[in-house]
């Protein structure tokens, strides 16, 4: 189980550095791996702004690992999705579903990977 959290940790690091840096992201991104299969609201990922004992800010995201371990590609997909949340933070825009959000669509598409999940809102954002 440890191997399984720590490969999928990995590759989740490896994707928010090379993404985060298309993003021009500048605060630190933690990553955490849950044993959960999904968190509430269906979610398979959360992301956070935190702070350490400094007052220093950082991003935390938490992957529920079930859907993870075994679909990659979902990894990826999920990992840019928070992403896109870290630098709407970063901006000091809504961390939401929104056109901000959606306009990164075209990006995502451009690497291999997409920010849509089932029943996302992303229609009514579209140009």
């Amino acid at each position: 189980m440890c191997f399984q959290k720590d490969l999928i940790q990995s590759l989740a690091y490896q994707t928010a550095f090379d993404f985060g840096s298309l993003l021009g992201l500048e605060m630190p991104i933690i990553i955490k791996v849950s044993k959960a299969q999904k968190f509430e609201r269906g979610c398979f990922a959360i992301w956070e702004n935190m702070s350490d004992e400094n007052g220093n800010q950082y991003h935390q995201i938490t992957l529920a690992m079930g859907v993870h371990w075994e679909n990659a590609p979902e990894l990826g997909n999920t990992i840019i999705h928070e992403l896109i949340h870290c630098w709407q933070e970063e901006k000091g825009l809504d961390v939401d579903h929104n056109a901000e959000f959606w306009a990164f669509e075209e990006l995502a598409n451009k690497y291999g990977y997409t920010i849509r999940y089932p029943g996302d809102n992303y229609t009514e954002f579209l140009h």
